[in-house]
């Protein structure tokens, strides 16, 4: 017989909540890769946007690339430079070796369309500020990124290869900082120029660091004390980024979650996910060749 108030009995609501919950559980996983899959096409297509506007800054300055951006240090004691793509260094107290600069006066800023204030001030931290959304991947905790340098930290997601610059010659022995050849024991010569750049299909402009690494606007792969970042790579093995390096292992150079991808922008234009070991070659321990960076091969 049919009930007359057409009421659910409390078995009957156990049994629609307990299908809810196993929907729920089934349907979260999905929902977490489809959202985490959305941040790396945001992450990549600000590969891009960045790719153009370095290459519209070569084409108004007679081909000439921007400066890396590096860090302050006793080695190299005043990076700061007018032809850095990225004017990072935060609000600081000290202003000697920070000078306070303002992110909106970076040179390629201007080719994305972004005006910067005026007048120039020091750059507040502000990780919502729509205007930085470029410069920052959506997935970066921000908040992470080390404190290693006299500069502050460096509160961006992309790094621009090291040898695919412009060293400022106004600067006194710029480019100290550079890596060096294991086989020629010599620092390697940067690009200077884009046209100078060989198989630009294959070689690294700007990439997407990790976050336990990236501590300026200079990437130096060497040994993989720089790693591409593999946040948005669910096979990834935590800790991500750890042990930091090329190490061996039975014999055979390697480096942590080396078939991981991550976002990278390359010389020609186009942007792809590609593994870590690519970017961070461990085969440079032994050969000394680093094909995906270094302009001259």
């Amino acid at each position: 017989m049919r009930r007359k108030d057409g009421a659910f009995t409390l078995v009957e609501l156990l049994v629609v909540i307990g299908v809810i919950a196993l929907l729920v559980a089934l349907l979260l996983p999905a929902l977490g890769r489809s959202r985490e899959q959305a941040k790396q096409v945001a992450c990549i297509s600000n590969l891009r946007q960045l790719g153009v506007a370095i290459e519209l800054y070569c084409q108004d300055n007679n081909g000439w690339f921007p400066r890396a951006a590096p860090d302050t240090t006793a080695a190299n004691p005043e990076p700061e430079s007018t032809q850095d793509f990225i004017w990072w260094q935060q609000e600081s107290t000290d202003t000697y070796v920070a000078p306070d600069r303002d992110v909106f006066q970076s040179p390629i800023l201007k080719y994305l369309g972004i005006k910067p204030d005026s007048p120039a001030k020091p750059t507040n931290v502000d990780f919502n500020e729509r205007r930085q959304a470029v410069l920052r991947c959506p997935s970066d905790p921000l908040w992470d990124h080390p404190d290693q340098t006299v500069d502050g930290r460096y509160y961006y997601s992309y790094s621009l290869n090291n040898l695919m610059q412009s060293l400022d010659p106004t600067i006194k022995n710029d480019g100290l900082f550079l890596p060096v050849n294991v086989n020629t024991g010599k620092q390697f010569q940067v690009a200077g120029k884009l046209v100078k750049v060989r198989n630009p299909s294959a070689k690294i402009l700007l990439v997407d660091e990790a976050e336990g690494t990236v501590v300026d606007g200079c990437f130096d792969p060497t040994n993989a004390s720089r790693l591409l970042s593999v946040r948005h790579d669910r096979s990834a093995r935590n800790p991500a980024d750890s042990p930091i390096g090329i190490i061996n292992v039975n014999g055979v150079w390697t480096v942590w979650n080396g078939k991981c991808r991550g976002n990278v922008e390359f010389c020609d234009g186009h942007a792809d996910y590609v593994p870590r070991s690519f970017v961070d070659d461990p085969q440079y321990k032994s050969t000394g060749d680093i094909p995906s960076w270094d302009p001259g091969l």
